[in-house]
């Protein structure tokens, strides 16, 4: 249980025939803490290298929009469909390349540690988010994006 509250996950799910229809300019909010050290954030795509527009990540402390350049392999990645079929561990490449460049950001602001670790082999994790009761499960996961959403919003 305790691995389960320091290692969540939140998957948003996007309107393609949306952003097709309104002529790929309709960028995707993303938005990040760059100083949150415990959450790594990361926006798969299949066509970001086609439209890097696609996706507007925004941090929320210093209230900017960050480059496409900047966040490519740390915060957003362009996934290619072929070699996501041929390759069965395509993600979870990525992911570590992620955090490796994470990791190496967080270093230069001078962090001490760093939260991002393996999940223990043995972790069954939909068994432990099923012993969850609802409003715990909304408080780790819904109510810190929502927060997040509203102080940029209303600030």
């Amino acid at each position: 249980m305790e691995k389960l509250a320091q290692y969540c996950s939140f998957v948003v799910l996007d309107d393609h025939s949306f952003f097709q229809n309104n002529k790929n300019k309709s960028g995707k909010l993303m938005l990040i803490d760059p100083y949150d050290y415990e959450t790594l954030q990361i926006f798969f795509d299949s066509d970001l290298h086609l439209y890097p527009e696609k996706i507007d990540v925004i941090d929320i402390v210093n209230k900017k929009k960050l480059s496409y350049n900047y966040c490519i392999n740390k915060f957003i990645v362009s996934v290619d469909p072929r070699k996501v079929i041929s390759d069965t561990n395509y993600f979870v490449n990525k992911i570590e390349i992620c955090e490796a460049n994470r990791i190496q950001e967080i270093k230069a602001f001078g962090a001490k540690e760093f939260p991002i670790q393996p999940l223990s082999d043995n972790l069954d994790i939909k068994e432990e988010i099923r012993k969850i009761s609802s409003d715990k499960y909304l408080e780790m996961t819904i109510y810190p994006l929502l927060h997040s959403v509203l102080i940029f919003y209303y600030n």
